[in-house]
């Protein structure tokens, strides 16, 4: 999705039913992941966690569907992280330099 390129879509998939599938495959509840998303065809993903951001340079329309929006995944996930489960300080450049792929991360 995007303005120069076509995405081709097989009837009745998205990327919301594709990481329902593989979470609740790993005994996972979709509902209790955070998401993020810029494009339409994020969407369907974005409405399938409690907690989904849109990027602030998202397509337009795409906030109506998060429940929160965002200027960078990397620094909602390092305010999330300190707030629930880090009990100790970590600087952010050590945070951003660990960073690792997230599960429930669907964004340029």
């Amino acid at each position: 999705s995007g303005n120069i390129w076509i995405d081709f879509i097989a009837p009745n998939a998205n990327k919301g039913s594709a990481l329902s599938n593989i979470v609740s495959s790993l005994g996972m509840d979709p509902k209790n992941g955070i998401t993020f998303g810029d494009q339409y065809n994020d969407l369907e993903m974005l409405q399938l966690s409690n907690i989904s951001y849109a990027m602030t340079t998202a397509a337009t329309g795409v906030a109506d569907y998060a429940t929160h929006t965002t200027d960078s995944v990397e620094k909602t996930l390092w305010e999330f992280l300190k707030l629930n489960y880090f009990t100790e300080s970590i600087p952010y450049k050590v945070f951003s330099k660990m960073m690792v792929p997230c599960l429930f991360h669907s964004s340029k």
